[in-house]
């Protein structure tokens, strides 16, 4: 059986905004599809209703550009096909959060324009001054934002759980090569079994994370 101690962990909600999850979004042919024949999005509405119950803190990211793109840097293909495809422009719906997953009070939501949830982001110095030490990953997708966000948690000195069936990739396939690779360095959890771990987690003191 796993277990959390809620008072040192948060619950990270990745890019699940419109231009990557929905059927229409910039890149969403290549993302939506998944995430709709797994139910991804309610997966992770279940993890992160539960964080919110037990008073674990929830931390949204999403990409998001300034118009022109002044901080776009094009050093991967990836990123090649954001000004084409004017995606992530601040103010604009691509970047809204998926309405079933949309924040709410408390919650806190972090722009970024690159794939880990860590860079630029000012995260890990939030979470350190929390006293978290383990983080739970939901998102899409598992290969690229959830798979290097959680590398560099391991890295900052942070337990990594993965929510297994609150991620999803481009194709199943990749999901579960990505959830293989994680799983040397990560706890690969379900989501009913992330939920009924913060349920059952006793109260204590939450106390500083160790960092290198």
């Amino acid at each position: 059986m796993m277990n959390l101690d809620r008072n040192t962990t948060a619950v990270l909600a990745l890019h699940w905004i419109n231009d990557i999850v929905s059927e229409g979004g910039a890149f969403g042919g290549r993302f939506a599809g998944e995430v709709a024949r797994t139910g991804t999005a309610g997966h992770a509405r279940r993890v992160l209703t539960a964080a919110r119950q037990t008073g674990v803190p929830v931390f949204y990211t999403r990409i998001v550009y300034q118009p022109g793109y002044p901080g776009l840097i094009v050093n991967a293909p990836l990123f090649e096909g954001i000004r084409p495809a004017g995606a992530f422009l601040a103010g604009g719906g691509g970047v809204e959060i998926l309405p079933e997953l949309a924040p709410e009070e408390g919650d806190t939501v972090l722009d970024t324009g690159r794939v880990s949830a860590f860079t630029g982001t000012g995260l890990h110095e939030v979470l350190r001054g929390q006293g978290i030490e383990t983080v739970v990953l939901t998102g899409v997708s598992t290969h690229i934002t959830v798979q290097s966000s959680a590398l560099a948690a391991v890295d900052l000195g942070y337990r990594v759980v993965i929510a297994s069936d609150a991620t999803s990739a481009d194709s199943a396939a990749t999901h579960e090569h990505a959830l293989r690779a994680l799983a040397v360095l990560c706890d690969v959890a379900t989501s009913s079994e992330i939920v009924d771990a913060l349920l059952d987690s006793p109260a204590g003191t939450a106390h500083e994370v160790r960092t290198p």
